[in-house]
């Protein structure tokens, strides 16, 4: 009789892990389909991102209504997805997605009461890789330009760069962001996919597309084919 309390104890400890972990969980499945409508509304409009450049990008970077927190509350720090090509030199299709946090140190001026998205896309395997060692910041580790927009626009020659673009206020455009770090979200990727596994691994195909990351999964495969060149 005497363990019973120690009993029921721990199984309340057991269903309360797992109820935590589903609203974790739940919460990944909402960055997801909020970087899926950013993309879904920025690509290959007028005044959008190229599908030209998307084209040619190894990786895509999405982060979300990252908002200014007032001051003494924290800076801001934005919560996103970044989605890789697989196969040899990131030529191949496009992968799962891997959860990524970004501090968008050198525009918080520039951040006010609305939500600003970001899109950054990297243009070769070098750099891709670099980001997916861990943190990395935005010009000492990455060399960043800010993107051109619209149907005319190309890649910059030599493709060993960050392309970087925001959309505030409905209007999208490139945007300097030297200073910036991103870095992989571990707490997040354990959360969606169950595990302890290193955005490494998840680009080099140990998790598959989930059926919440596949609406992003299926809109860059419909919009950028595979590369071959």
């Amino acid at each position: 009789m005497k363990r019973q309390p120690f009993i029921f104890t721990t199984l309340c400890l057991a269903i309360t892990s797992s109820i935590f972990a589903k609203t974790e969980a739940e919460k990944e499945d909402t960055r997801l389909a909020n970087a899926t409508k950013v993309l879904t509304e920025t690509i290959g409009v007028e005044h959008g991102l190229p599908t030209a450049v998307l084209n040619e990008a190894t990786c895509v970077l999405v982060f979300p209504n990252v908002k200014q927190v007032p001051v003494g509350f924290g800076d801001s720090y934005g919560r996103g997805a970044m989605v890789c090509r697989s196969g040899p030199e990131m030529k191949g299709s496009w992968g799962a997605p891997v959860m990524y946090a970004f501090d968008p140190a050198s525009i918080k001026m520039q951040l006010g009461s609305t939500p600003t998205d970001f899109v950054l896309l990297t243009m070769n395997e070098k750099i891709a890789e670099e980001i997916i060692k861990g943190k990395s910041r935005l010009g000492p580790d990455a060399s960043a330009l800010v993107g051109e927009i619209g149907p005319r626009a190309r890649p910059f020659g030599g493709h060993f760069v960050v392309l970087t673009y925001s959309r505030s206020k409905g209007l999208f455009e490139g945007a300097a962001l030297d200073g910036s770090t991103i870095e992989p979200d571990v707490e997040a990727n354990k959360a969606f996919y169950g595990t302890d596994v290193t955005a490494k691994e998840i680009v080099g195909g140990a998790a598959s597309v989930s059926p919440a990351s596949q609406p992003l999964v299926v809109l860059l495969e419909s919009t950028s084919p595979k590369r071959t060149f």
